[in-house]
């Protein structure tokens, strides 16, 4: 099966994500002038290690893996230097705890509960569409208001990945855009060691130029507000708003609740 790192860099998955980081940096934007003889387009590692106020030897351990448990202060100090926003410093902590797992010799699967009480919230909005998914972006219950929208599309087992790569959805023209966020929002919230987590970006990897590309950015933030694709009519696009809340007390599960008449046809 194909890993979902793009390359051997670094061992652990907070090597890579500084790796990738860094290299979306370039000089000018932290007020560096760039050489004519530069070789590298983002910026160098001495460089961020000394505007995160740590040595380079140390920064250097970090990235190729051989320190596993720096501190929330030397995280802090890396994300400042890499320019990285709120949402993207949460999520380097959240790498730095889940490599400091136990190792495992085979992917964890994910265990995803859905009770009885989310049953219920969801039948008790008649007129509100809502369905529950996974952090792996697989719809797990959707309520009769959902599953009328558009063409039908959002059932049991339908993944809003995949159909953000699907043929029929790029013909948008913001695509690029809406695939960028919704990527990001997959690496914020799902958990690399995953088994399904693997396998969804390990088959996108293979078969689609467009999603290598825009998942080696390593952008990671949640989407709370948007619009979704929920229907092809001919050559009519439907549409609707929705926001996306993590469900309390459940890990690995997302509630998504479209707001009324926002429905474009």
């Amino acid at each position: 099966m194909t890993s979902v790192r793009s390359s051997n860099r670094s061992s652990t998955i907070l090597g890579e994500y500084l790796w990738a980081r860094r290299a979306a940096i370039p000089p000018e934007a932290v007020g560096l002038v760039r050489e004519p003889n530069r070789r590298v387009p983002g910026l160098r590692r001495e460089e961020v290690a000394k505007r995160a106020s740590i040595s380079p030897e140390y920064y250097l351990r970090l990235e190729q893996g051989h320190d596993r448990e720096p501190s929330d202060q030397v995280l802090r100090g890396i994300a400042k230097a890499l320019l990285l926003d709120h949402n993207a410093e949460q999520h380097l902590l959240r790498l730095r705890h889940m490599q400091l797992k136990p190792f495992r010799s085979s992917p964890e699967q994910l265990e995803i509960e859905v009770t009885e009480e989310m049953v219920q919230l969801l039948r008790g909005w008649s007129n509100t569409p809502a369905m529950i998914i996974s952090v792996n972006f697989d719809v797990f219950l959707v309520n009769d208001a959902a599953a009328q929208l558009g063409d039908g599309r959002l059932r049991q087992g339908f993944n809003l990945i995949e159909s953000v790569f699907a043929a029929e959805g790029r013909d948008d023209h913001d695509w690029e855009a809406g695939a960028s966020r919704v990527l990001g929002a997959l690496r914020y919230h799902g958990n690399p060691h995953d088994r399904r987590f693997q396998e969804l970006v390990g088959r996108l990897s293979i078969r689609d130029d467009d999603f290598r590309r825009l998942w080696a950015r390593h952008d990671a933030r949640p989407v709370p507000y948007g619009r979704m694709r929920v229907g092809v009519g001919g050559s009519a696009e439907a549409r609707a708003t929705c926001s996306t809340f993590e469900v309390p007390g459940a890990d690995g599960l997302l509630l998504i609740v479209f707001l009324g008449d926002t429905l474009e046809l």
